[in-house]
């Protein structure tokens, strides 16, 4: 019995859009985890239901060093008649530790990919923000906002290197500004499995 479950989560994992990505810039490190639960759900009406663990180490000069980690919970699918175009909808679980304060949030986001084949190379945009207004902030903090823009190459089957921008942000208590966490390009890769 134990080598039948074994082989069909064996098998699962063939078919699956698990991912795994890691990219860096010279003050941060990030680590995300997706796993594709689509797969499981049989005549699921949407491509993917993502799962995911995402983790930021960030070391700046002008704040002590922070980290965000976070919960997602993303749908994602083409849209009929643009096969190229997919689009996401989700929310995630975020805790940070930003200027000795912590922050939680519950924000909500929108996904957007666009594949674009270029002298023949598979080339993408994507993009991404998630936003959680005061209602959907907790502890130290008030707001929280993140975006992404990356552009990519999909240099072998179910792998990428990639750039991109990344913009977080959060308002905290009795705060005078908004803390911005990160705002830096940085380079990675990306591997399906």
């Amino acid at each position: 019995m134990k080598k039948i479950v074994l082989f069909i989560v064996f098998v699962a994992n063939l078919v699956a859009y698990h991912r795994f990505e890691a990219n860096i810039n010279k003050d941060e490190f990030e680590a995300k985890l997706d796993l594709d639960l689509a797969q499981f759900i049989k005549k699921a009406p949407i491509e993917r239901y993502i799962v995911g663990a995402d983790y930021i180490y960030i070391e700046n000069d002008n704040i002590e060093n922070d980290s965000l980690k976070s919960i997602n919970l993303m749908a994602k699918g083409r849209l009929p008649n643009f096969h190229t175009i997919t689009i996401g909808l989700g929310t995630r679980f975020v805790t940070l530790d930003v200027a000795e304060k912590d922050v939680t949030a519950i924000p909500l986001g929108i996904y957007a990919n666009f594949k674009m084949p270029i002298f023949g190379l598979p080339f993408a945009l994507s993009t991404e923000y998630f936003y959680s207004p005061k209602p959907l902030t907790y502890s130290d903090g008030e707001t929280f906002s993140e975006q992404k823009y990356e552009f990519s190459l999909e240099v072998i089957d179910m792998g990428e290197l990639f750039v991109g921008y990344r913009i977080i942000e959060a308002s905290i208590k009795n705060s005078v500004q908004d803390v911005t966490l990160s705002e830096n390009g940085y380079i990675g890769f990306r591997i399906g499995f």
